[in-house]
């Protein structure tokens, strides 16, 4: 059986503060994917829709662009809440992964023949 990349000490179970965490970025990314899937169907419904009485020449025209704009801007915003989730995941798993291997360090024993630090 080939050597394991983590400390037996760091298979701990996570602490709450890091589960909340998670979570959090959980609740980002799932916020940022609805935002953009309101986005989308927006302008889906805006390609396909058929064109109104026209009051003023022109006028439809510039209102639909005008609803296009907000739902690409609606877009950027999904896309950037689903990366400020990810990257709180991803944080959270590296400063737990850091802690846990530096507790696993300091506990450990050094290797015998090894000085002892001062």
């Amino acid at each position: 059986m080939p050597p394991r990349s983590t400390p037996r000490s760091a298979l701990r179970t996570v602490p709450r503060a890091y589960r909340l965490a998670d979570m959090l970025g959980l609740f980002l990314v799932a916020a940022g994917m609805l935002c953009y899937a309101r986005a989308f169907v927006g302008m889906q419904r805006l390609q396909f829709a058929k064109p109104l009485a026209k009051l003023t020449p022109g006028m439809n025209l510039f209102a639909a662009m005008a609803e296009f704009s907000g739902y690409a801007r609606l877009a950027y915003v999904g896309l950037g809440i689903t990366a400020a989730g990810v990257a709180v995941g991803m944080g959270s798993a590296y400063l737990l992964r850091r802690g846990r291997l530096r507790a696993a360090a300091a506990t450990a024993a050094p290797p015998s023949g090894a000085p002892l630090a001062a």
